[in-house]
């Protein structure tokens, strides 16, 4: 993605990317992993091997949303456009639990 584009992301609003979030945690066996705003604060997403439960934190707005995996951080974000039935209040969706093989009755 370029400059550019990105810009243009951020402008017209952005969403946790969960989908990714599921991939990193499963790829990276993590047993924790935080969601952060830099300068905001976090939040814990996956605590022992599934979804934690949930804290206020508005997984939306028009800045960067991070993953931390242990001392591993990348920036997790993705179009609103890209995911119109996300929002702020979007936590664990359908598809992020299939990527880690949990069920939605199982959070």
């Amino acid at each position: 993605m370029n400059l550019e584009e990105w810009n243009r992301m951020l402008m017209q609003g952005v969403v946790f990317n969960w989908n990714l979030a599921a991939k990193l945690i499963r790829t990276y066996g993590a047993i924790v992993a935080e969601a952060s705003i830099p300068g905001v604060g976090s939040v814990v997403i996956w605590k022992e091997g599934g979804p934690a439960p949930r804290e206020p934190f508005e997984f939306a707005g028009t800045g960067v949303i991070e993953l931390r995996i242990g001392d591993e951080v990348w920036n997790c974000i993705t179009a609103k456009t890209d995911h119109p039935d996300w929002n702020k209040d979007t936590y664990w969706p359908e598809s992020a639990l299939a990527i880690v093989n949990v069920s939605a009755e199982g959070r």
